[in-house]
């Protein structure tokens, strides 16, 4: 980020940067072959991961979901995991409380998510899954970049898709 915006490029790339976030996207799914489950907990090596618990392939409308978030294949306490579906209206579900009015924003904010939790100290987490239809779980972490002479921090996001019936 620059006084002017944004530019692709690092601290020492750009000029007049303010601030930078390198960031990973990364997908995931779990395909279920020949009816066993046996690798569904298995770890894939990617920096941010979640892992489900329960197989997906097992849900129904109504049915959780345990999964556990991993970062460096370590447990994430304290994440923020949220979950939509496909068909997925904000306007559907109860807006967020104002903000305090030292916040100077009193605008009715709307959950982007129908569902949302966090992690327990073993970065497990259940969510409640009320609808059918394809799902995505989502998870956003951040944390300082190694050299911040180059870049300020690392920004993770993982989504993790399946279908309910």
């Amino acid at each position: 980020m620059t006084p002017d915006g944004r530019k692709w490029g690092n601290k020492k790339a750009v000029e007049n940067a303010v601030k930078c976030t390198n960031f990973h996207l990364q997908a995931k799914t779990v395909l279920i072959a020949g009816g066993s489950d046996k690798n569904l907990g298995g770890v894939t090596g990617q920096p941010l991961e979640i892992i489900p618990i329960t197989d997906p392939s097992k849900i129904k409308a109504g049915d959780g979901l345990a999964v556990q978030v991993l970062f460096n294949e370590k447990p994430l306490a304290d994440a923020t995991v949220r979950a939509t579906y496909a068909g997925f209206n904000a306007e559907d579900i109860a807006p967020h409380k104002p903000a305090p009015p030292e916040k100077k924003d009193t605008k009715k904010r709307h959950h982007h998510y129908p569902v949302e939790t966090s992690t327990d100290a073993q970065g497990k987490a259940a969510l409640q899954l009320k609808n059918a239809g394809y799902w995505m779980v989502t998870i956003s972490h951040r944390c300082p970049f190694a050299d911040l002479e180059t870049c300020d921090e690392y920004m993770h996001n993982v989504a993790f898709t399946f279908e309910v019936k």
